[in-house]
């Protein structure tokens, strides 16, 4: 079956017609970059372009045919595309700021329905023959229908796909939601952020350490507060990558991918039409979905999933968190600050075990006194619910624990069950990811590719997203730059947690002579003025080279002050750029100087 796209776009400049005289069918407008926004003149020109045979100064519209291969569910057949070139050149742009913007292309051309590339090319995935002006990219493998193909369009995914883009090489990302994104703009990071955000606005979280833990922005805080802000959040994520592949000619297919080949892939539509296309490289980055185990009742009302939580009807008066990672312990500090009673259920002694222990001492802290009941080292034996519709865990301890509503949060696996993985010759472990090599990422058959949460740790989108990048330069063989040595760490949780380098229990372990430097935030001015009575930053430095080891910090803004320490980090900095630099007046970064100058202290003595 094919179709007529009836979607208009006139890329890059943001702005879009419809022709009133087309009887059927539709067109893809392109235009080059005209590198800012247009005034009313320029803009009615350009509508005036669009829509009629011939504009202002009578220039005609020219017509040109071509003979292009459709091929439709595997049968070929010969197809006329129409392309309309309406071309009006030279508009003038001469405002600062502003570049040329020579002509206009309005295509009209048959696409296929199976797979539903859009919005990306000027040209249907279907023509096998494009004219050069209009084609963008040239393939470095004829013997393929495209350079790479990337399953998913998460984080690692775009990053992958953009650049293959770049280096003008024909790349296809499918997506199997209704939108791109994946998991880290759909559930994910991006979500979780945005709950946090809004939670800490209405609540009037930040506020409280002057006015008091009854204060309130909002009271009587409901689930659709919460959401308005994250659909609006969603929708500009989704609308800012779908222009970054149009602008890079990257093409999309929506639809769920299926190995059947080590070189093919089959895409299946949401009305079951399926097609299969090939490529040189193949980038899995399918990410990854919540664990369901089976003796978890979920319902999606009051037994959820991470993935589940986003999409709350109503808000819980209590909550059980089972799982004391990073997405549990997130959860469980944001329904907190919402004044909800949680409980943080782990089977193990210790949580976030990768973070520095002194600060997680202070962490579990801050958890006691808002309320946060810790449940460590007890397993979950069973989970029921009573006849008024409470959930009840019962724990390895003898305990239980009654709440209104239950988060499983206990880890994720790798999206990987439905790939057909093994038509390719890849295995995965038991929680579905796949092995790579650490260096280039390519798993066991040298042409596939895995990036982003699908391989496992660190699972962030951070690290992700330059995974990506750099499986998609060793397949096409750039040369990436090397991997910085440190990468922050960041947990959104409330308060913040963020770290880079090594822990102290590392540095022990390592034999490195060392000096540890502490600064509280309500030692700073800014501190005082944010109404901060917590909050803190610890420093590492080697006694014997004076290098920065490790910085640590827990408290507000603690994802962003990181990047101070972890650039000295990499650039091998020490203790005397802390306490001989210059910061600005009243900040929170101060604590880098008070926290050097504290190790200083201690080192001098």
């Amino acid at each position: 079956m094919c179709r007529f796209d009836r979607d208009i776009r006139l890329t890059d400049c943001g702005h879009a017609g419809r022709i009133s005289d087309l009887h059927r069918g539709a067109i893809h407008a392109g235009g080059r970059a005209c590198g800012g926004r247009l005034d009313g003149r320029e803009h009615r020109a350009r509508q005036r372009a669009i829509a009629g045979p011939e504009d202002d100064n009578g220039e005609r519209e020219r017509e040109r045919r071509w003979r292009i291969n459709v091929d439709c569910n595997e049968r070929t057949r010969s197809k006329t595309c129409d392309l309309r070139c309406a071309v009006r050149e030279d508009f003038d742009t001469s405002h600062a700021g502003r570049r040329r913007c020579s002509q206009i292309a309005i295509i009209r051309a048959i696409t296929s329905e199976v797979g539903s590339v859009s919005p990306s090319p000027l040209w249907p995935d279907c023509c096998m023959s494009v004219p050069a002006e209009f084609a963008g990219v040239r393939k470095a493998h004829p013997m393929y229908d495209y350079d790479m193909v990337v399953i998913g369009s998460g984080p690692s995914g775009r990053r992958a796909a953009v650049q293959c883009a770049k280096l003008g090489k024909a790349v296809l990302v499918v997506e199997k939601g209704r939108r791109v994104g994946g998991v880290s703009v759909h559930t994910g990071t991006i979500p979780s952020k945005t709950l946090r955000e809004t939670v800490l606005n209405l609540s009037g979280w930040r506020e409280r350490g002057f006015y008091g833990r009854s204060y309130r922005v909002k009271q009587d805080i409901a689930a659709s507060d919460l959401m308005t802000r994250l659909q609006k959040t969603l929708d500009h994520e989704v609308e800012v990558l779908e222009h970054q592949f149009s602008r890079n000619l990257v093409r999309t297919a929506n639809g769920e991918a299926r190995m059947v080949s080590p070189h093919e892939v089959e895409i299946t539509s949401a009305i079951g039409e399926t097609r299969v296309v090939s490529a040189a490289f193949i980038l899995i980055a399918c990410g990854t979905r919540p664990f369901r185990p089976d003796y978890v009742p979920f319902d999606g009302t009051s037994v959820l999933d991470s993935d589940e939580i986003i999409e709350l009807p109503k808000l819980p008066r209590s909550l059980a968190v089972i799982g004391a990672g990073v997405i549990g312990v997130e959860y469980a500090t944001i329904f907190s600050a919402l004044d909800v009673p949680v409980t943080l259920i782990e089977p193990r002694p210790t949580f976030l075990d990768f973070i520095d222990k002194e600060l997680i001492d202070e962490f579990m802290h801050e958890l006691r006194d808002r309320n946060v009941a810790l449940r460590l080292g007890s397993k979950v034996t069973s989970i029921g619910k009573t006849e008024q519709g409470s959930i009840v865990t019962h724990l390895s301890d003898g305990r239980h624990v009654t709440t209104e509503m239950l988060l499983f949060a206990a880890g994720r696996v790798g999206a990987t069950d439905r790939l057909n993985l093994e038509a390719a010759g890849i295995a995965v472990d038991h929680r579905g990811r796949i092995s790579v090599d650490p260096v280039t990422l390519q798993t066991s058959i040298p042409h596939i590719y895995a990036a982003g949460d699908v391989i496992g740790f660190p699972s962030l989108a951070s690290t992700s997203m330059e995974q990506g990048r750099v499986a998609a330069c060793h397949a096409l063989g750039m040369e990436p730059l090397a991997p910085p040595e440190f990468f922050p760490y960041g947990i959104y949780s409330v308060p913040e947690i963020s770290t880079a380098g090594l822990t102290e229990e590392e540095v022990r372990t390592r034999g490195i002579p060392y000096e540890v430097g502490i600064a509280r935030f309500r030692e700073t001015s800014r501190g005082h003025i944010m109404g901060l009575n917590s909050g803190m930053m610890k420093m590492i430095f080697s006694t014997k080279t004076r290098r920065l080891l490790g910085v640590h910090i827990l408290g507000e803004g603690a994802t962003e002050l990181i990047h101070i320490g972890q650039a000295v980090l990499n650039l091998k900095g020490g203790i005397d750029y802390f306490i001989q630099n210059t910061f600005n007046y009243p900040t929170l970064a101060e604590a880098y100087k008070i926290a050097g100058l504290d190790a200083w202290n201690r080192m001098t003595r």
